[in-house]
């Protein structure tokens, strides 16, 4: 039987051979690392390909990213197992005034928090990556708006067996998930309250599992954000039982050309059959723009349990590329990354 993601790639294949393409633009970005004596050159290839067929009243479009990476381009001896090249979004949208429906291999994110997201259900977004770069899921996607700014989501997701970010356990082969989300403005904000269900592999057993999310941001002078998550799967021989908070703020303080200051907190509770573990974590960021081509940042991630890491960043645009520059520090080693993105 054929998978479905290359039942996926052959639709979308299709699609696009059957059509014009309107637009087509290239984006690159090249990591290089040293760590331990080591100097590791990878290389990140987006080639994104858009077809587009609209009218007034009924919008269609279709859309298909492919990326080709290359691991260690600097080792003389080129091993094929380290060339990838892939599927990054395909999707299909129809979307209205009111309505919005994305079929494919898409991103599904939501919540405010930046570090610390405990709504980090399915993709894997770094915040340190300016291309956000991260896996997707595959799945469709309806979104229902009205005049008073309130959404509705639904999703329904198959065939994404793969452990994701926020998950201790996999999806169960050739299982549907199912969730979805409400927003909703206030005077001061906005809430958001998130479901989700899915079938889970335990180690010997498998079980519902539920989640449970509750979001909002404060859009007033010191601007606050807050999410909490509950998830809760049991068998008749195992269960889970997870709790994570956060609590960020931010604000730019007047000094100089303006210093950004970002703070996030965090509680996690997690309960797998009778051992339980929690901790309490941190994050602190720093922004300092030099001039309007270059910005320096510092971030540190503390934990209760004696956990640190420090990060340096310096960043400088130039006309046609970005280049970034950081230096990591934990448990007494450092590394140092460079990130051209053209």
């Amino acid at each position: 039987m054929i998978s479905l993601k290359k039942f996926s790639i052959i639709l979308i294949i299709v699609v696009f051979s059957l059509n014009k393409i309107e637009a087509i633009s290239f984006e690159n970005q090249l990591i290089t690392t040293y760590d331990n004596n080591n100097i590791v050159i990878n290389n990140n290839n987006l080639i994104l390909s858009e077809y587009s067929l609209e009218n007034q009243n009924n919008p269609i479009k279709f859309e298909m990213i492919n990326n080709l990476s290359v691991k260690d381009i600097s080792n003389i001896n080129w091993d094929i197992n380290n060339m990838a090249l892939g599927p990054y979004r395909f999707t299909v949208t129809y979307k209205n005034k009111l309505n919005e429906y994305r079929l494919g291999l898409q991103q599904l994110s939501f919540g405010a928090a930046k570090y610390i997201r405990p709504l980090q259900w399915f993709d894997s977004i770094n915040p340190l990556d300016n291309d956000t770069l991260n896996e997707g899921v595959y799945g469709l996607l309806y979104r229902k708006y009205n005049k008073q700014n309130h959404t509705t989501w639904f999703w329904v997701l198959y065939g994404n067996e793969l452990l994701r970010i926020a998950d201790l356990y996999r999806t169960v082969d050739n299982r549907v998930e199912v969730g979805g989300r409400y927003q909703l403005p206030i005077a001061f904000g906005e809430i958001g309250l998130s479901i989700h269900r899915r079938e889970i592999k335990f180690n010997l057993s498998e079980a519902t599992e539920n989640r449970l999310g509750f979001d909002f941001i404060s859009k007033g002078l010191i601007p606050l954000w807050t999410e909490h998550v509950i998830v809760m799967a049991e068998s008749d021989s195992e269960n889970q039982q997870i709790l994570r908070s956060m609590l960020g703020t931010d604000y730019t303080l007047g000094i100089g050309n303006g210093l950004y200051l970002l703070t996030e907190w965090s509680y996690s509770n997690v309960l797998i059959n009778s051992e339980t573990s929690s901790l309490i974590g941190g994050v602190v960021q720093l922004n300092y723009p030099i001039s309007v081509l270059d910005q320096v940042s510092y971030i540190a991630q503390v934990s209760d349990q004696g956990q640190a890491e420090h990060i340096w960043v310096y960043s400088r645009t130039f006309d046609f590329f970005k280049a970034v520059t950081m230096l990591y520090t934990k448990d007494k080693k450092a590394s140092i990354a460079f990130y051209w993105n053209y």
